[in-house]
């Protein structure tokens, strides 16, 4: 029976002991949820990280800028040539002025040759492929000695100037460091030609009036006129610049 009273008494216990707790520390408030504002393209911008100094170094030279250069070639029908360039902003359209010179002794002749041309390329892709013209002229020059009728150290010198329109195709791969480099074909057309002979015979005491000298004339006139009028294939087998 004390017992049972015991127990009555610890049960009433708790329970007035719980609701007081429960009095005490009441269910915490849920408060709302701050609706999510969605950023625009603007602010998304403006908080990107601004580049450092050492990633924007890294865009290529001349992204979105003319350019201009300088560059030397290796090539035929002009052994060496230099040059400089131009490529517009949209690197559609190239410019280039090129000089050459050469000069070799073959055979006993001494050969020189020298060259000024335009050249108008388009790249459509822009980037390295191309087609595209140049127009330029050039100035040949062959002198020998011989034995005419008798006389030594003759000399005969047959100079040739010939315009000409190149049509080309080609590539010019250009680095974002500056250097580049190409390779182009095509071929040189004469679009006007005109040759000349000059000798010292006659101060030698040469007959020019011979029929042998005038038929040796006439030959080395008729193959100057031949050269001037010849078609050539037109390589530039390296070429390497650099642009800035």
């Amino acid at each position: 029976m004390q017992a049972n009273n015991l127990l009555s008494v610890a049960a009433l216990a708790l329970f007035f002991g719980s609701a007081i707790c429960w009095g005490q520390n009441p269910t915490p408030e849920i408060l709302p949820e701050e609706p999510v504002v969605e950023k625009s393209l603007e602010q998304k911008i403006e908080s990107l990280p601004e580049k450092t100094a050492s990633q924007k170094s890294l865009a290529p030279v001349g992204e979105s800028a003319q350019m201009f250069g300088v560059h030397t070639a290796l090539g035929v029908p002009h052994p060496l040539s230099f040059g400089l360039d131009f490529l517009t902003e949209t690197k559609l359209i190239e410019v280039n002025l090129n000089f050459g010179f050469f000069g070799a002794t073959v055979s006993g002749v001494s050969v020189s040759m020298t060259n000024t041309e335009l050249g108008l390329l388009y790249h459509p892709f822009a980037g390295s492929f191309f087609v595209g013209a140049l127009i330029g002229q050039q100035n040949l020059k062959a002198k020998n000695s011989s034995v005419i009728l008798g006389i030594t150290n003759v000399n005969v010198e047959a100079n040739i100037k010939t315009n000409y329109l190149t049509p080309e195709v080609g590539w010019h791969w250009q680095w974002s460091s500056g250097l580049n480099l190409g390779f182009e074909m095509g071929a040189q057309v004469p679009t006007s030609s005109q040759s000349d002979l000059s000798t010292n015979a006659a101060s030698l005491g040469v007959d020019t009036a011979n029929s042998t000298y005038t038929a040796f004339e006439k030959d080395v006139k008729d193959t100057a006129d031949k050269i001037g009028k010849l078609t050539l294939p037109y390589f530039t087998i390296l070429r390497i610049g650099w642009m800035f």
